[in-house]
């Protein structure tokens, strides 16, 4: 009956001095009506159709996020869990947690419990207050307080815990309101980092050769994959006779009991990061080379070589499967013993979006390349690139300016 509980949103476009505004309308099975808007920041002109594929993303998120919500409430409100308004914050956000773990994955409970376990409660079993005596000026002060200590980033993330952890209690009819909805988060600090164009990749290239991580650093350059899903391809998802790769699975590092440990996660970070990606010969000729190699090093070590692992393609020379960490932290190690670049290992995903765009592509093809769930996520990795245009631009006319002397 749940799956029968779907919110409907429509949408349509507004403009507000001059400002595209995407104006949405949510519809709910009991009958209530919700509208939004939200800015675009982009200017009338010549910016319709950007406008309208925002629009859309919008809608669609909010569709699958708004009948999430919904569905959730209509099974909590069956069974309360036992939570009560009365009960310390703190300890509410203890049960939340646990509530949430069998509804999860591992990862995203690990991360969530780390704050929360951490940080979040001990602040407010200290202030000693209650879910229903929760007030926005109590979230703010523990803002206003952390952020002595830590970055604008990572309060954003305390607000995310807190809001949702309350989402649920307004839900199930324990507080009239979410508070959290009255706070204002930090704004988040936008990292500015480098991008490797065509000479830098062949600079890396040439000084990593035959490293362990060498072609863990070709695939992440060319399909602009994340770390964790690096590690989740897996020999039966690719068919060399189709000359296609599978994305889907993924492999975390997450600290359980003080500890970290990998879990291999069957499902993608969204619906759009399952994607399946076409293999040139140049990359159809390093797995095949890979596959041997492993083959061969497998019936060399014998019963020491790990067998867990046969069907994943980054393992190292025992087959235990690479580790995610391990890749980032010697990515750095190699950026510094060859004085390359000093980048980030996720901006060399960001570098290949960016050669992507230089050659033409569109801004959906890559999203979908990427694995984004949506083009406003594309859109922000090319602030550099906007700038690198305009200073094109502006070289292509420079010529017109005279020589003067003063």
């Amino acid at each position: 009956m749940l799956e029968q509980q779907k919110v409907t949103v429509t949408g349509h476009l507004r403009l507000k001095r001059g400002i595209y505004q995407l104006v949405t309308i949510a519809k709910f099975p009991d009958g209530t009506k919700k509208e939004k808007s939200k800015s675009t920041g982009l200017q009338e002109k010549g910016n319709k159709k950007r406008a309208e594929r925002m629009l859309a993303d919008l809608i669609r998120e909010m569709e699958e996020r708004l009948t999430e919500e919904y569905q959730k409430k209509d099974s909590c409100n069956e069974a309360n869990h036992g939570l009560h308004k009365d009960m310390m914050f703190s300890d509410y956000l203890l049960e939340w947690l646990e509530l949430q773990k069998p509804n999860i994955r591992l990862s995203t409970y690990s991360s969530y419990s780390l704050t929360i376990k951490n940080v979040i409660a001990p602040y407010f079993q200290d202030l000693n207050v209650s879910l229903c005596d929760l007030t926005p000026f109590h979230i703010k002060q523990f803002y206003n307080d952390k952020l002595k200590t830590v970055s604008k980033n990572t309060i954003v993330h305390y607000h995310a815990n807190i809001r949702k952890a309350l989402q649920n209690a307004y839900l199930l009819d324990l507080i009239p309101n979410n508070p959290a909805d009255k706070v204002e988060k930090p704004k988040v600090e936008r990292y500015e980092g480098q991008y490797y164009d065509k000479e830098d990749f062949r600079e890396l290239f040439k000084c990593i050769h035959g490293d362990p991580i060498e072609i863990a650093i070709i695939f992440i350059s060319f399909f602009g994959l994340r770390r964790s899903e690096l590690v989740g391809i897996r020999w039966s998802l690719i068919n060399f006779k189709r000359q296609q790769l599978k994305m889907g699975t993924t492999v975390v590092q997450i600290p359980v009991d003080g500890h970290y440990q990998l879990v291999v996660e069957n499902k993608a970070k969204t619906k759009s990061s399952i994607r399946v990606y076409p293999l040139v010969d140049s990359i159809t000729k390093i797995l095949l080379q890979l596959k041997s190699y492993q083959q061969s090093m497998m019936a060399l070590c014998g019963d020491s070589y790990c067998k867990d692992y046969l069907d994943f393609v980054f393992v190292d020379k025992l087959g235990r499967l690479m580790k995610p960490n391990y890749i980032s932290q010697h990515f750095q190690i190699l950026l510094e013993k060859y004085n390359l670049k000093k980048i980030r290992l996720q901006d060399l995903r960001h570098s290949c979006a960016t050669l992507m765009r230089e050659r033409g592509m569109s801004i959906e093809d890559i999203s979908k390349w990427l694995g984004h769930s949506n083009t406003v996520t594309t859109e922000k990795v090319y602030v550099h690139f906007k700038d690198a245009q305009k200073i094109k631009s502006a070289n292509a006319i420079s010529d017109i300016i005279p020589e003067i002397k003063i």
